[in-house]
């Protein structure tokens, strides 16, 4: 059903963006993973270790989808700069 409703979306739609959550502690999201044409990882600033960074480049690699781009981001919303 959820390959169905991405699918669906993407015809629909130029850009479909998929919260996932952390990816290490959601198997269920690797068939998404799979078919997604990008995978984005997002940190926070001073508080995402560089070894959990590791752990989810991993795990989407696992799950056939590497990392295309990372967004750092401060606590609080802002941008980092």
């Amino acid at each position: 059903a959820a390959l169905r409703f991405l699918d669906d979306a993407g015809r629909r739609f130029d850009l479909v963006v998929v919260d996932a959550g952390d990816i290490t502690r959601n198997a269920a999201i690797g068939s998404l993973m799979g078919a997604a044409d990008h995978v984005v990882f997002l940190a926070k600033l001073t508080e995402t270790r560089q070894s959990e960074a590791t752990r989810c480049a991993e795990a989407a690699a696992v799950m056939g989808s590497g990392i295309s781009a990372a967004i750092l981001f401060e606590p609080g919303g802002k941008a980092a700069s």
